[in-house]
């Protein structure tokens, strides 16, 4: 799935057997973004380094988040592993799993200048 947002316009589109086809303008499915972990850790949080390595050319530092959370009234058992920068300090990819979900969220293209002409949507 590919969402694009520009200002309050958001676009998708899903590129699978079965999916709507051309980026659709309404209806979009709603995303789940990691939130605020202090709002929903429940008990103790154990935190740790990992190891340094390279994503895409950039030299990271790894840290390992284990915490237990509670989700849609479900207890889950989760980690969250940030990496970050180590010339920069930003955050360049963040991975969380707990239950059955694994989330992959990579960062890039600070201060770039871009320019983002939305697709037309179907009909419009």
């Amino acid at each position: 799935m590919e969402t694009i947002t520009v200002h309050e316009q958001s676009l998708f589109r899903i590129n699978a057997p079965g999916g709507p086809g051309p980026w659709q303008c309404q209806g979009s499915p709603s995303i789940e973004f990691p939130g605020n972990p202090t709002e929903t850790i429940q008990g103790s949080v154990d935190v740790s380094r990992g190891a340094d390595t390279v994503i895409a050319g950039t030299a990271v530092r790894a840290y390992i988040y284990r915490y237990t959370a509670t989700a849609q009234g479900q207890t889950v058992k989760g980690k969250t592993t940030p990496h970050v920068g180590t010339q920069t300090g930003l955050p360049r990819r963040a991975i969380t799993s707990g239950g059955r979900e694994l989330a992959t969220i990579d960062f890039f293209d600070y201060g770039a200048k871009i320019d983002i002409r939305l697709p037309p949507c179907p009909g419009g």
